[in-house]
């Protein structure tokens, strides 16, 4: 009998930005750490790697085969969509990618092609049907088991060794505040790894004296029923202000890009409790260390020296 299902798809919510889910999924070299299958890949031509029209080639592996296939790229639109096609022409799989309240709706699609029907047919005459329906078996098996392990491997990159999203979107902030004449600092919030809020010193643009990084970020999340899941991004340890501020909304986690050109207080957050990370950036050392040789007085105004 003839096996009906041609195309299949499924969701899992993650816990992570668009964008990081993106650079996961679409980096196909790591294939072989979320598919049941599909062991490892490689791109056959690094200088087209994760473009339309590239190729690459995947090892799989299942108990009584291995067998090598040939994909090409047919989708690559950063934050939305990666897919590829078996062959050029037989299969296509692919990821979409949609932004939710509680990080992002990922979808893995699965569709057996015109082609590919006509080439199992070509190969396997009456064994046809049943080789179709035994490939069908594996993706619809092997769907949820990839989901799974991508939200897995996502979202535990959003803790302690996955900081790179929250720490990004304070360094970009400091650096908007250096390009409009102002102190570079920037401070960003997650919440189960996805950036929900952030902000930078705006004592020189808004002539606000209590507007440092930390406050703006928590200004710009607005009212929040609790802050005990959450962690704050800064370049710059706290000062004192600031850390007060972390130390009255339970903050429970602050990871710092650099403690040398200021030191903070950082042993006042850890006294309270609060888990401090430090980076030693040296983006953030090169940024502070510029702007205080170049504006001594606007520095020490800004701590109040």
């Amino acid at each position: 009998m003839t096996h009906t299902i041609r195309q299949h798809q499924e969701s899992v919510t993650v816990h992570v930005p668009v964008g990081t889910l993106y650079d996961l999924v679409s980096d196909v070299t790591r294939t072989g750490e979320w598919s049941p299958v599909c062991k490892s890949c490689w791109w056959d031509d690094e200088a087209s790697a994760g473009q339309v029209g590239a190729w690459f080639t995947g090892r799989n592996e299942l108990p009584e085969r291995t067998w090598e296939t040939r994909s090409q790229v047919v989708a690559a639109e950063p934050g939305r969509e990666f897919a590829w096609v078996v062959g050029g022409k037989y299969v296509r799989w692919g990821f979409t990618m949609a932004p939710s309240d509680a990080g992002t709706i990922l979808t893995e699609s699965w569709e057996f092609l015109q082609e590919g029907i006509a080439m199992f047919k070509e190969k396997y005459g009456d064994d046809a049907d049943a080789q179709i329906a035994e490939r069908t078996r594996q993706a619809l098996d092997g769907i949820p088991k990839t989901l799974a392990a991508i939200k897995k491997i996502a979202e535990s990159a959003s803790g302690p060794a996955g900081d790179a999203t929250g720490f990004e979107a304070a360094y970009q902030a400091a650096q908007k505040s250096l390009a409009e004449g102002g102190i570079p600092i920037g401070a960003a919030i997650t919440r189960g790894g996805v950036v929900f809020a952030s902000g930078h010193n705006d004592r020189v643009q808004n002539a606000d004296p209590i507007a440092h990084g930390e406050m703006s970020a928590l200004r710009a999340a607005g009212r929040q029923k609790s802050y005990r899941d959450t962690t704050l991004y800064t370049t710059l340890a706290p000062c004192a202000m600031c850390a007060g501020t972390i130390i009255q909304f339970k903050i429970p986690r602050v990871v710092v890009g650099e403690a040398r050109t200021f030191d903070g207080e950082l042993e006042l957050l850890r006294s309270r409790g609060v888990e401090v990370v430090v980076l030693n950036d040296q983006r953030c050392v090169d940024m502070m260390a510029s702007f205080q040789a170049d504006k001594p007085e606007l520095w020490a105004e800004d701590i109040a020296e």
